[in-house]
């Protein structure tokens, strides 16, 4: 089922917890840069005892990069647009059956 797969996904990005040192190398920043980033708001980042914790998820919001969430709540909303169109799409060819029968009927 790839809804559960999807669950299990957001739920290891948010698990995945990087120390600010390790955000500083994949960033490429100093680590004082980050730290004053921490400090100033722009990354999220939970203290645990004397360091500060970052989620992937907060990384990337704070890179500019869409989030695996995002991405899927984005694919979700599209799937069930286009079911909205085919529902849609039926209707419209039932109800101009419809008027193709009156016209029919009209015509006798």
């Amino acid at each position: 089922m790839p809804n559960k797969k999807i669950k299990e996904e957001i739920a290891m990005s948010k698990r995945e917890l990087l120390k600010l040192f390790q955000v500083s190398q994949e960033v490429g920043l100093p680590l004082s840069t980050i730290q004053k980033h921490v400090r100033e708001g722009k990354l999220k980042a939970k203290k645990n005892g004397r360091e500060y914790l970052v989620t992937r998820i907060d990384l990337n919001s704070y890179l500019g990069i869409e989030s695996n969430e995002d991405a899927l709540k984005k694919d979700l909303e599209i799937a069930n647009l286009k079911n909205k169109v085919k529902t849609y799409e039926y209707q419209l060819k039932n109800i101009k059956n419809m008027i193709n029968n009156l016209d029919n009927i009209i015509e006798m």
